[in-house]
């Protein structure tokens, strides 16, 4: 489960997740757990402690449920989750502010479709690769 808010979409998680599968499977990853793993990536945070900080929950936020296609209905059941819409819509200021995405790099990139996502998708990718 992630924030909403810090969730840019389908590509965005599926990105993050072969990340941390691919790190786990080279023996590059930052945790030895998958679903730490993940959050890493999903958040573009190096450091375990800021990738958990940032995956705090705000009061009455919208939440994305991450699973495996086996576990949807026993993960939606359990956790009371509703069916609905299977991103909510993030607010793109937000996700610019969140992964540090300037004006300039939106403007760069204007012209193409999905652009703020493939911005945040650029900005998780690069996390490997922080000093």
């Amino acid at each position: 489960v992630v924030p909403s808010r810090l969730c840019a979409g389908y590509n965005h998680v599926f990105y993050a997740l072969e990340h941390a599968l691919s790190a786990l499977e080279s023996r590059t990853a930052f945790s030895r757990k998958a679903e730490l793993e993940f959050l890493i990536r999903f958040f573009g945070e190096k450091q375990l402690g800021r990738a958990m900080d940032r995956a705090a929950f705000e009061q009455g936020e919208e939440l994305a449920l991450v699973c495996g296609a086996g576990e949807i209905g026993r993960a939606k059941k359990e956790l009371g989750f509703v069916g609905g819409k299977p991103f909510p819509k993030a607010n793109p200021a937000q996700l610019m502010r969140e992964f540090g995405i300037g004006k300039s790099e939106m403007n760069a990139v204007s012209d193409l479709q999905g652009a703020l996502v493939g911005l945040v998708i650029e900005k998780i990718s690069l996390v490997a690769l922080e000093k």
